[in-house]
């Protein structure tokens, strides 16, 4: 909203200080966006949601790999697990330093 408000804004003749104010805004609030991925993450979190909501529903009507193990619940243990890794794997990756620098190097 803030971007599709700076051409109004100078369509109207607004003052330059708020014209470029909202602009401004628009530069920072992106930047922290991007620093923090939440839209990125937001799709990672479902994605995992529902690697574990299908795996609980396996399991309990015992279908696949579920209705042939002699303990299912072990099975249902060590996917979750699997899947649990994976979604730690991404965030570390995702927030981890950059190689070769360090806390001070930023």
């Amino acid at each position: 909203m803030l971007a599709a408000a700076v051409p109004v804004a100078a369509s109207v003749h607004a003052p330059v200080p708020l014209t470029g104010s909202l602009g401004a805004l628009i530069v920072v609030l992106e930047g922290i966006q991007q620093l923090c991925q939440w839209h990125a993450n937001w799709i990672r979190y479902r994605s995992t949601n529902q690697s574990l909501r299908r795996e609980l529903f396996r399991c309990r009507a015992r279908v696949g790999d579920y209705a042939t193990v002699p303990d299912p619940v072990n099975l249902l243990a060590e996917r979750m697990d699997a899947i649990a890794s994976t979604e730690v794997a991404g965030w570390f990756t995702t927030f981890s330093p950059e190689p070769g620098k360090t806390e001070a190097g930023r």
